[in-house]
């Protein structure tokens, strides 16, 4: 299980962007599409579920696997504040999941760019709620995981699903025996 460091150097994310698995990179979206805003639920639900991780947003992927800032940057960064994060987790993901939004700086342009920091260790699966609007990008009732490419999407094998339930169950024996240990 990751666990999310509030001292980390989230700098690093901006500075030299790179896709992990518990580390995803989009393009600069419009939080007023809904079909955008799915796109954003997936991606917490799947750090969720793979214990926790980071959303960075504004870069885009060269041909050589590096990143560099996408184009469309809003001209300030409002849209991508603690509340309407939490909005789209209170409408697309079941349990919701508290995230924390960061704002940090590019160290060569001074640019700001938005950090969501998804928390892991969850007892039970996270799940779509609610699908996107073209039924493609999100779809309700699914349980979505981070897979070695790295891509969010549903889990396929026996082992992902095997994993995944292992982490589920490990978190809840921890939190029973937190509980017990205070009986």
């Amino acid at each position: 299980m990751l666990i999310i460091n509030p001292n980390a150097d989230l700098d690093d994310l901006i500075n030299e962007p790179r896709e992990t698995l518990d580390v995803e990179v989009k393009e600069w979206l419009d939080l007023t599409d809904n079909d955008h805003r799915s796109m954003v639920a997936k991606e917490i639900i799947a750090l969720a579920n793979h214990g926790g991780g980071f959303l960075v947003i504004g870069f885009e992927e060269r041909a050589d696997g590096t990143f560099e800032p996408s184009a469309g940057r809003p001209t300030n960064l409002d849209a991508w504040s603690q509340d309407s994060i939490q909005s789209i987790v209170f409408k697309y993901a079941d349990p919701g999941v508290q995230c924390r939004v960061h704002h940090r700086a590019n160290a060569a342009s001074r640019e700001r760019y938005p950090i969501i920091a998804v928390p892991g260790g969850h007892r039970v699966p996270i799940r779509a709620k609610a699908g996107s609007p073209d039924g493609k990008k999100l779809s309700a009732h699914r349980v979505y995981i981070r897979r070695p490419g790295p891509a969010s999407e549903e889990p396929k094998t026996a082992e992902e699903w095997d994993r995944f339930f292992e982490r589920c169950c490990k978190t809840d024996e921890q939190s029973c025996s937190k509980r017990c240990a205070r009986l």
